[in-house]
């Protein structure tokens, strides 16, 4: 075999050299863009992760600063709403507070009915009451009024007036049939809570 002179091996290991750093510069360059492209996109990604967490913690706070002034808002609501523990409760003191109110006016209080619509998941339950009554024009206007100016914000949801015997002599106290509902809102507060 023909040896090879030292200036054809300085040209082959030149070659080799070239050859191999135009390989990598060929294959490495795509590579390390694609790289950095991918750190790139990683970057935006966790900026835009960050920038959402940020968001989400300001609206988090505002959130508890809402439910709490929401909560103190309720608590400022407290003496105007019906009393009790349970719904049961509830409708005892609505149906306490409109028969006081009927007894200090004279008006003769027939049947009563008070139902809840209510659900054991929440704090507050909606109270109806119906009544039926008889009075003069004073005794009902003297109820109505006591109810309006009352310890507990009530509504009057419905008010029936009828006059039984329109020939009545002008000597005798006009006496009307009265159909009344009154709406109240309870406030349900467990043991725990007090």
């Amino acid at each position: 075999m023909n040896a090879l002179s030292l200036r054809d091996r300085k040209a082959i290991i030149g070659g080799c050299i070239l050859i191999a750093a135009a390989v990598l510069l060929l294959r490495g360059i795509p590579a390390w863009r694609s790289g950095l492209r991918e750190s790139h996109a990683q970057v935006a990604e966790l900026s835009a992760e960050l920038a959402s967490a940020e968001h989400q913690s300001r609206y988090a706070r505002s959130l508890q600063d809402t439910l709490v002034a929401r909560n103190r808002r309720f608590l400022e609501l407290e003496p105007y709403l019906l009393d009790g523990s349970t719904v049961a409760a509830a409708t005892a003191s609505l149906a306490g507070l409109v028969s006081s109110a009927a007894t200090a006016a004279n008006v003769r209080a027939g049947s009563v009915q008070v139902s809840a619509d209510s659900n054991p998941n929440r704090n507050f339950a909606r109270i109806t009451l119906r009544m039926q009554a008889t009075a003069d024009v004073r005794g009902l206007a003297t109820m109505l009024a006591s109810l309006e100016r009352g310890p507990v914000l009530l509504r009057i949801g419905e008010l029936q007036v009828n006059q039984p015997d329109p020939r009545a002599t002008s000597d005798r106290p006009e006496i009307m049939q009265l159909g009344l509902v009154v709406h109240g809102i309870a406030l349900l507060r467990s043991d725990k809570s007090k």
